[in-house]
C-alpha cells in the first residue's frame, strides 16, 4: 500500500482538511505544507516523499515535475505536462 507522508496546497486550510480526511480513513496524519506559491518546493526536498502527484494550474505542471525528478522523485501529472517537442 502507499503511505501519504505529506500534502501540499497553496491554501494551508485545504491541505489541513485533506490531512484530516486521511486520518479519518485510519491512516497516519501526513505533514501539511502550504501558505505560499513556493510551498511545493519544500515538498520536493523531503526525504520521506518518493512520488509527487501534481494537480495544479497548467503552467505549474512542467516546473514541478522537473524539480521533483531532479530531486530523485517520481512525478505523476494529472494531464500532459507538455504539448510540443520544444517544451520537452
Amino acid at each position: 500500500f502507499a503511505q501519504i507522508t505529506a500534502v501540499c496546497d497553496l491554501h494551508t486550510e485545504r491541505a489541513e482538511k485533506l490531512a484530516e480526511t486521511i486520518v479519518k480513513a485510519g491512516r497516519p496524519k501526513p505533514a501539511v505544507i502550504g501558505g505560499s506559491e513556493s510551498a511545493w518546493e519544500r515538498l520536493c526536498e523531503r526525504d520521506d516523499v518518493d512520488v509527487l502527484y501534481i494537480a495544479t494550474p497548467w503552467d505549474w505542471h512542467a516546473p514541478m515535475a522537473i524539480r521533483a525528478m531532479e530531486r530523485g522523485k517520481h512525478a505523476f501529472v494529472e494531464v500532459s505536462a507538455i504539448v510540443t517537442i520544444e517544451q520537452a
